[in-house]
């Protein structure tokens, strides 16, 4: 599915894990995404971070934007239940205006 985000910062992680001594390698998204809620035990307003995953080449190649950048992604669930961002294009024209 295609989602538009505004992406406030990304990671990188990679290293050995300490209990399985597997190698890992991840990217993380930090966006901006509307709060909503509204009910007899949750108000909400504003706007929440959300991290998302995203492959590290992915998150690497926004390392010398300057945020928050706009991105039309493709977004897929993973067998967690977590979304992935796997790809997505900058909103060219909502980042130049961002940049100045």
């Amino acid at each position: 599915m295609q989602q538009k985000l505004t992406i406030l910062g990304t990671a990188r992680r990679q290293g050995i894990g300490r209990q399985s001594g597997n190698p890992y390698d991840m990217g993380t998204l930090h966006t901006m995404q509307p709060a909503r809620g509204r009910d007899a035990n949750n108000i909400a307003a504003g706007y929440k971070s959300v991290e998302m995953g995203c492959p590290p080449e992915l998150a690497m190649s926004l390392v010398s934007e300057k945020f928050p950048v706009e991105v039309m992604a493709q977004v897929e669930l993973r067998d967690d239940g977590k979304l992935e961002v796997v790809s997505f294009e900058r909103s060219s024209a909502v980042n130049s205006q961002a940049q100045k």
